[in-house]
């Protein structure tokens, strides 16, 4: 009996352990497989942080510890598909608009991911390939668990950070533009939400007068309402983004200046420098195909204006 008991527990054990390499067997490949949809949207995506890697105190953690998941390095904004079908279980904010996404399969396993700006809802159904949200900064995080819960290394094998150097400077020039599109964002909402403000008393004096309805006071003190929380996350964003920007402007170097004739080069002040630096950064931006035509021409424009004899 004593001996029945023990070969039952050793064939449960056996069972149990022959189980579980048969999941971590599939789980393994599942990495490369989803970062092939992600390369489908974005080629040059790359896992830069991996299962185990350590994971100090920040605002996405309040204790150091492992992370249990991999990032793949994407540009601001870029579609994140979902790797596997399933039921969206929750959409859950992380930090400021990055939020994780966690789908259910049916088998019961789930997949989270991170830093994502939802385009998505709890219940929907998802297919594999389908958006799930968008790129909130520079990554997404993937943690997967299985059925009982467990976080799962799903991908062991697979080599981290491929052609970094291409990669990076992809991303960093990407980075580079979306800096220069929050900054410009911000100038505006700053413009607009100043003229509300000289624009309210005389609002308000017009409406105690009879001249115009109450709707149009507020209507504008909504408008300036929203322009302050939108301006206040564009705020983060450029914070955010500027540290990440520099951090590579530390590692590659600064984008590759054109060398200006001596007839025509810009004076040393403080505004020639700014456009020498932003026509700059648009030229390196505009070579890696990542703005328009239009866009680096009117800096050219700007920047020749400034320049030339008066």
């Amino acid at each position: 009996m004593f001996l029945a008991i023990i070969l039952l527990v050793c064939g449960i054990g056996s069972s149990v352990a022959s189980a579980d390499s048969r999941h971590r067997h599939i789980f393994q490949s599942d990495l490369a497989r989803y970062l092939s949809i992600v390369k489908s949207v974005y080629p040059a995506a790359a896992v830069t942080g991996r299962f185990y890697d350590w994971r100090t105190i920040s605002k996405y953690r309040e204790r150091a510890g492992f992370h249990f998941g991999y990032d793949i390095a994407m540009p601001t904004g870029t579609a994140v598909p979902a790797g596997w079908s399933g039921t969206v279980t929750a959409v859950n904010v992380w930090y400021g608009a990055e939020h994780g996404i966690t789908v259910r399969s049916t088998s019961g396993s789930e997949v989270t991911y991170g830093h994502l700006i939802p385009l998505v809802r709890t219940g929907d159904s998802v297919a594999a390939g389908e958006a799930l949200g968008t790129v909130a900064i520079d990554h997404v995080d993937i943690k997967m668990r299985d059925p009982l819960g467990n976080y799962v290394d799903f991908g062991t094998g697979l080599d981290a950070l491929p052609e970094k150097v291409g990669t990076f400077r992809s991303l960093w020039l990407s980075s580079e533009a979306r800096l220069l599109q929050v900054e410009e964002s911000i100038s505006g909402q700053k413009a607009r939400a100043e003229e509300l403000r000289r624009t309210l008393p005389l609002l308000l004096s017009q409406y105690e007068e009879g001249i115009i309805p109450r709707n149009r006071v507020g209507e504008t003190r909504s408008e300036l309402e929203s322009l302050d929380r939108s301006s206040a996350l564009a705020r983060e964003e450029r914070d955010i983004l500027l540290k990440q920007v520099v951090s590579w402007r530390k590692e590659f170097g600064p984008p590759p200046k054109k060398q200006t004739s001596q007839n025509h080069a810009p004076r040393d002040t403080a505004e020639r420098r700014k456009l020498r630096e932003k026509l700059d950064r648009l030229e390196e931006l505009y070579q890696e195909g990542i703005i328009a035509r239009k866009e680096v021409e009117e800096a050219r424009e700007a920047y020749r204006q400034a320049t030339s004899p008066r």
